[in-house]
């Protein structure tokens, strides 16, 4: 029987921490906020006024927060089965929760089974005279993730005018160091060993100084290690380092110490002046989060040392080179996919109105080979990643399919919809960097990722290429990954004009476009350049695996110059609940 109560529209603190507790000890069970305000016999309207005016957020948002928090929790420490934990945690599907945590983490769940990421943290809230808890800031192993209000990770802002500015993006873990192969085993050792001490011990910190750039897998003997604190995290770090003496003020807002530590000089670093509420913020000011083997470390960012350092410094010259074949290679590939493209289509391939006309007339003679690959196409939702001018997409809407094309070329995008149009169907195309698209509306929400025709060589870290590529997907989602044969490495057997190289080479190499030979020499010389990864077969495999995908087919396909020598091949791989996926 429910007893007789009288609504009240008044909280206190207390109340509201009662409130709070409640929903903590019933998260696997059902709650609303009107099953909550019938608990303690108040106003549902004025609890949730209340609670989203101290607690920033609605109740249903921390309960979401909390239960995505348990779950990231037992992925990493059971082996319960995803759509077990779906169910648990109050999804009525695997796919909502999917979709659910990929939001929250920024990462599917296979990923943290994997040990591929270190998940979010949101922590039980407090009420007292202040309100504590939630976002742990002091957790620096978890990466942003774009439903957060506030990013983790500030980077640049107006502490340095003209370096950068607001206009930084917050950055996904982008860099993965595999010290297996790497020179200068006894430092890595160090540095794996220290960073993974303090990580453990929760001691907030960043990677500094010159071994911020070897962290970043920029090979030199390391002198020693720089590692940067909060200022009111001195005594802290003097007592993990067991050091007895106070840490050297050399002005305002530094100061510092040095320490032994296995034969490596160990310099702690203090910047911000005297403890204030925004130290985390200064802390973390301007900095990447590097993937060293399984250890996730925050470390000062390349970039904010390339436009602050001295040019003449053998280092500067080191990180030059590095951003140059690392960060903006995507920049220079889209100035050479912008260069004349709709005229190159108009010249090559008709205007769209010609294009359209032998796209309708046979749609899967268009698409060749690759219709081996597809089940369907009738309302199938395909992303086809760099479709450039639509050559595939359109035929595959003619048979029915929903395609949306990723791609990095305006001109592109001109060319595929006016032949669309001609063509009398249509397709979604976004212009986008393909490492930057919108997870939080595309995640898992395609049937099927089609590429084909020279692409992976543009990507320079196929790994973070294929998570993309899965987050893209749904469950039991497919992907269809045709490219240039690796054998491409040591022999021009397509006829590109592109170097040969080391079959096992992992170097960056600058080339001209695709369709560069096309042009008389003079307008040739003036086309923007390409930076190019071209990857091994093993690369390529393991690469699809890691990312979580159920390798189901890997096909080879003779050059179209030479039947005795492969050209291209086909990779086909799901998006699974069970197997490699979990």
């Amino acid at each position: 029987m429910t007893p007789d109560f009288k609504e009240t529209n008044i909280f206190s603190p207390e109340t509201l921490q009662k409130v709070i507790d409640y929903m903590e000890e019933n998260l696997l069970k059902e709650l609303t906020p009107g099953i909550i305000s019938s608990h303690f016999f108040v106003n549902v309207s004025s609890l949730s006024v209340l609670f989203k005016t101290v607690c920033q957020m609605t109740m249903m948002q921390y309960i979401r927060n909390r239960r995505l928090t348990l779950a990231a929790q037992e992925l990493s420490t059971s082996n319960t089965p995803v759509i077990e934990l779906a169910y648990k945690y109050g999804y009525e599907t695997p796919e909502a929760f999917t979709k659910a945590f990929s939001r929250f983490h920024g990462f599917p769940p296979s990923f943290v089974r994997r040990g591929f990421q270190t998940a979010n943290r949101f922590l039980p809230l407090q009420v007292r005279v202040e309100l504590r808890g939630g976002w742990n800031r002091d957790d620096l192993t978890k990466s942003y993730c774009q439903g957060q209000d506030q990013p983790l990770l500030p980077y640049y802002n107006t502490f340095i005018p003209n370096k950068g500015g607001k206009r930084m993006e917050i950055q996904k873990i982008s860099y993965q160091i595999n010290t297996e192969n790497m020179h200068f085993q006894t430092e890595w050792d160090l540095l794996c060993s220290l960073t993974e001490h303090l990580l453990r011990e929760n001691i907030p910190f960043k990677v500094d100084g010159k071994t911020m750039i070897f962290a970043h897998g920029l090979e030199f003997p390391l002198e020693k290690i720089c590692l940067t604190f909060k200022w009111k995290d001195e005594e802290i770090v003097r007592n993990f380092f067991h050091y007895d003496r106070p840490a050297r003020l050399t002005n305002h807002d530094f100061k510092f110490f040095d320490v032994p530590y296995r034969g490596m000089k160990i310099r702690c670093m203090f910047y911000g002046g005297s403890p204030n509420p925004d130290s985390d913020a200064f802390l973390y000011r301007n900095t990447d989060l590097v993937r060293i083997n399984r250890l996730t470390v925050p470390v000062q960012s390349l970039a904010f040392y390339y436009e602050n350092a001295q040019k003449d410094s053998v280092y500067y010259k080191m990180v030059e080179q590095w951003i140059g074949s690392h960060k903006n290679y995507r920049i220079q590939n889209k100035k050479a996919w912008e260069y004349s493209a709709y005229d190159f289509w108009v010249k090559t391939s008709g205007t769209p109105a010609e294009r359209a006309k032998k796209d309708r007339e046979n749609p899967l003679g268009m698409l060749r080979r690759y219709t081996d690959y597809f089940d369907r196409y009738e309302n199938v939702r395909i992303a086809n990643i760099c479709g450039s001018c639509g050559k595939k997409a359109i035929p595959l809407a003619i048979l029915g399919a929903e395609v949306t094309v990723f791609d990095i070329s305006v001109d592109n995008q001109k060319y595929a919809l006016e032949t669309a149009k001609a063509a009398k169907t249509s397709i979604d195309y976004e212009v986008c960097d393909i490492l930057e698209i919108n997870t939080d509306k595309y995640g898992n929400y395609f049937d099927v990722v089609f590429m084909e025709g020279g692409i992976l060589h543009y990507f320079h870290d196929i790994d973070e290429f294929m998570s993309i590529m899965y987050t893209l997907l749904k469950q039991d989602g497919k992907m269809i990954c045709s490219d240039f044969h690796p054998f491409t490495k040591i022999s021009d057997i397509l006829h590109f004009e592109q170097p040969a190289m080391d079959y096992f080479s992992a170097e960056v190499f600058e080339g001209e476009m695709a369709h560069a030979r096309f042009y008389e020499d003079e307008v040739r010389k003036r086309m923007p350049k390409c930076l190019y990864r071209k990857y091994t077969v093993s690369e390529i495999i393991n690469a699809v695996i890691n990312c979580g995908f159920l390798l189901e087919k890997f096909d080879e396909h003779p050059a179209w110059t030479n039947e005795k020598v492969p050209g291209e091949f086909t990779v086909v791989a799901s998006k699974k609940l069970s197997g490699n996926s979990l």
